[in-house]
């Protein structure tokens, strides 16, 4: 004979009913995205969830191609901007050309990271140009969302090389997505938002996310700043804990009825059908991506030769060009990247 107790009744259900239907059916490390299916959950709500959903995560492939080095301990904190405020580790450089001044390759990485950071914001319906000094804003979505994109574009130098050194690429710490995910409450409803994957791309290459390991960690980027517990998460506990005091106090034969309306309950949130619709194409993707969506491409001119910023003063177009036809350009960081 098992034993049920009334607090188990009360929290499996109300869990269950929030995400069973977010419980991916096949999950494999490694798995190609074909052989992954997903469930949408009926009664769930979709909330910041864009295409790609996390900042920065098209451009992790890329940046991991890429050959790094060791840069001189503080030396890149000299020169960087817009990342200042979320680097409190000796970031590494990519490998240029020898020629190439350490404050342009670093002011490069900078640009490229405060570029993602606009458009992200954008896609996710702030007014970016509220938070030009995002490392001072008490928007914690914003916030996390600075942080993560400063993680990506500077990886933190590998521990104990040295100046000059080639190193890896040290993607950011799972934890550093969770916490993004958390604080900017990005709900897809499928459970496709996972922050450590890996999966075949298209033209067959490996592509994988953030690495698995909390930070700090000597393997990934990121501090140790852990994710804020949810609410609703903390008020499930409390109700569990009343619940155990309240129980002792019921009679044998209320403590009964009670169990039987609870299981009925559950039963009809749960519902009886055996059929549950799966797709395999996250609810994510299926949003069309913002990168695209906000990208410009010259009159006359093929796709290939799209531009994300139109200001920037390598694509610099004709008056009527910049700023997606608008015509005029602003500095819009504070400090000027270059």
């Amino acid at each position: 004979m098992v034993a049920v107790t009334l607090r188990a009744l009360l929290w499996l259900p109300v869990v269950r009913v929030a995400h069973a239907a977010q419980v991916k059916l096949t999950e494999r490390a490694g798995a190609v995205d074909n052989d992954l299916l997903y469930t949408t959950n009926p009664v769930c709500l979709q909330n910041s969830c864009v295409n790609p959903f996390a900042p920065g995560l098209v451009d992790i492939p890329r940046l991991a191609t890429l050959i790094w080095q060791c840069s001189p301990e503080g030396e890149v904190q000299k020169y960087v901007k817009f990342c200042k405020d979320a680097l409190d580790y000796d970031a590494a450089i990519p490998s240029g050309n020898e020629s190439t001044p350490l404050d342009k390759i670093v002011a490069s990485q900078d640009s490229a990271a405060s570029t993602m950071f606009f458009y992200h914001l954008s896609a996710l319906g702030y007014d970016a140009w509220e938070f030009r000094r995002p490392g001072e804003t008490d928007d914690v979505c914003v916030l996390n969302v600075y942080k993560l994109t400063c993680l990506t574009y500077f990886p933190k130098n590998q521990a104990g090389c040295k100046t000059g050194a080639q190193i890896p690429f040290l993607r950011p710490c799972r934890n550093a997505c969770e916490s993004y995910l958390s604080q900017c409450q990005v709900e897809c409803c499928d459970a496709s938002t996972q922050c450590v994957f890996e999966h075949e791309a298209q033209d067959g290459s490996e592509q994988s996310g953030y690495y698995d390991a909390e930070g700090p960690s000597a393997l990934c980027t990121g501090s140790g700043a852990g994710r804020l517990a949810s609410p609703g998460a903390l008020l499930l506990l409390l109700l569990g804990l009343q619940l155990s005091v309240w129980e002792r106090g019921l009679g044998g034969w209320a403590r009964h009825l009670l169990l039987v309306t609870v299981l009925c309950c559950a039963t009809s949130l749960q519902g009886c059908s055996l059929f549950i619709p799966s797709h395999r194409v996250p609810n994510w993707r299926k949003d069309s991506d913002y990168l695209v969506r906000f990208e410009h491409v010259p009159a006359g001119k093929p796709e290939t030769a799209a531009t994300l910023n139109s200001c920037n003063v390598l694509n610099s177009q004709p008056g009527d060009e910049v700023c997606s036809g608008r015509g005029q350009c602003k500095p819009w960081s504070i400090q000027p990247l270059k």
